[in-house]
Formats: structure tokens, C-alpha cells, sequence
């Protein structure tokens, strides 16, 4: 075995490591996933049929903000059913500028002390999400290396 073959297995088992190392960290948290991403849901559909009083006035805004919570948890949630990690990666985007929108919807429709609690509650969710979206992407820039290193020594 020439030393370029030797090298070239070294770097290919480095990248199944990563890889694994990241899937197996995406399994530990399923079921609460899955759980977080079906109360995220049941919010948007509460959200358009029956807005809280701090969403009254927001219009149609408050509808568009409550179909990104929608289409983005009901995204997340087929991934996580499905075990398909990018399905989750493609409705994270939606859910994270949803819940944005909203909170900022809530502090600028007047600022009282109950709509910057309820918008603090809902910000809460923000850094979850991050850090969910970060880890998925981590590991789509890893799957992506690997296969086009794979495809170079082929």
C-alpha cells in the first residue's frame, strides 16, 4: 500500500468519524423534538384561528407569521417522523424568523408589560432553534465534504 492510499483511507475514516460522531449526537433528542416541533405547531394553528388579545391588532402580518410557524414545524416534524435530518434542516429557517417576527410584532404593536413577557417567551425558543440549525448544518458541510471526496478518489 502506497503511502497516497494509506493517507487517502486516514482522511476518508476522519470524515465517516465526523459524520457519525454528528448523527449520533442528532439521535439523542428525537422524541423531544418531535414533541417540540408538534407544540410549535399546535401554537401556529392556535395563532390563526384564535389570536391572543397582544395579536388582535397585528392583522394580516399575524397571519403570515403564523403559516412560517406552520409550514416550519410541520417541515421539522416530517423530518423528525421520518428520520431525515435535512427535511428538519429545510423548516428551521421558517420557524426561527417566525418566531422573530413575532416577538418583534409584539413589543412594537405597544410595548406593554404582558406583550414583552409574551414576546420573551416565544424569544426563548430562538436559541433552541439555533443551535438545532447550526448542528444540522455542521453536519450537511460534513456529508458534503465526504461525498465529494468520495467522488475525487473514484
Amino acid at each position: 500500500m502506497s503511502l497516497v492510499t494509506s493517507q487517502r483511507m486516514m482522511v476518508r475514516f476522519r470524515m465517516k468519524k465526523e459524520v457519525h460522531r454528528v448523527l449520533e449526537a442528532n439521535e439523542k433528542g428525537r422524541p423531544y423534538r418531535g414533541a417540540f416541533y408538534g407544540f410549535l405547531a399546535a401554537a401556529g394553528v392556535i395563532f390563526m384561528t384564535d389570536p391572543t388579545r397582544q395579536l388582535h391588532g397585528a392583522g394580516s402580518v399575524r397571519w403570515v407569521w403564523s403559516a412560517f410557524i406552520l409550514c416550519g414545524t410541520l417541515t421539522s416534524l416530517w423530518g423528525v417522523a421520518r428520520d431525515r435530518w435535512r427535511i428538519e434542516w429545510y423548516g428551521l429557517p421558517l420557524q426561527m424568523s417566525a418566531l422573530g417576527g413575532l416577538a418583534v410584532l409584539l413589543v412594537v404593536g405597544g410595548g406593554t408589560t404582558s406583550r414583552i413577557a409574551f414576546s420573551l417567551i416565544i424569544t426563548a425558543f430562538l436559541p433552541v432553534l439555533t443551535h438545532r440549525f447550526v448542528a444540522l448544518n455542521r453536519l450537511a458541510k460534513a456529508s458534503k465534504k465526504m461525498a465529494k471526496h468520495e467522488a475525487q478518489n473514484e
